[in-house]
């Protein structure tokens, strides 16, 4: 932006940062949280088949953006990430069946488990009474964190013994649809600011950069999920 319009770097980098602030605000005002009626009304009906319910708002997970080695080591320890073997800043993301982005959650850093993650940003709290929301099994510990505010978190069966012929097509099943939320990821780290490793500098940024691409991104491009009319 410096050199394309002949302004000073730091002018640009203040604006670039006002602006960043301004459209994470704005994006998140206009793409509010859906009602459970307009939920279901685009929701693909394997969705309900799958699942054993038609109150199934939220497909969520937790996705890793690698960052700098910070210099300072309790930083380094806080976001090393053993899954990702690097330093990340960690956030969580949910769509709706229909492929609509509504959630994304603030920058943690890399070592918080996906239990802390989900209790932190307060992604419970955006869901309706009764409504049920779709993770993978590494969310296991934040059912109760659901079932405590009257919501639901349906996942596979979880492989603590041996699992039934039905069990794991079950499992497959919803592995199936739950793959569109990493779909919904995988469209913000195509641009180049998040599909690298971020500076230490913009960590601070990173969280309203990966909200704001994110339900842009996914909003304003084809359904996820074969839908048409989930807008």
């Amino acid at each position: 932006a410096s050199m394309l319009f002949g302004i000073e770097y730091p002018t640009a980098a203040k604006a670039f940062v006002s602006m960043t602030c301004y459209q994470h605000k704005f994006w998140k005002f206009m793409f509010t949280q859906p009602t459970l009626a307009a939920v279901q009304k685009c929701a693909p009906p394997d969705f309900t088949e799958v699942y054993g319910t038609d109150r199934l708002t939220r497909i969520f997970d937790a996705t890793e953006i690698p960052i700098e080695t910070p210099s300072d080591r309790c930083a380094q320890a806080l976001t090393f990430s053993k899954y990702k073997s690097h330093n990340t800043v960690k956030l969580l993301g949910a769509i709706t069946p229909g492929g609509a982005a509504v959630f994304s959650s603030d920058a943690y850093p890399g070592r918080v488990t996906d239990d802390k993650l989900t209790r932190a940003c307060g992604f419970v709290g955006t869901m309706g009474p009764g409504e049920a929301a779709a993770a993978d099994k590494g969310f296991l510990s934040s059912k109760p964190l659901f079932a405590a505010q009257g919501k639901e978190l349906r996942m596979p069966a979880v492989r603590n013994r041996t699992l039934t012929g039905d069990q794991v097509a079950d499992s497959s099943a919803q592995s199936n649809l739950r793959i569109h939320i990493e779909r919904a990821f995988a469209g913000p780290k195509s641009y180049r600011m998040l599909g690298g490793e971020i500076r230490i500098t913009q960590v601070d940024l990173v969280g309203m950069i990966f909200s704001t691409v994110f339900l842009c991104h996914v909003n304003f491009h084809r359904p996820l999920t074969g839908s048409t009319d989930f807008r």
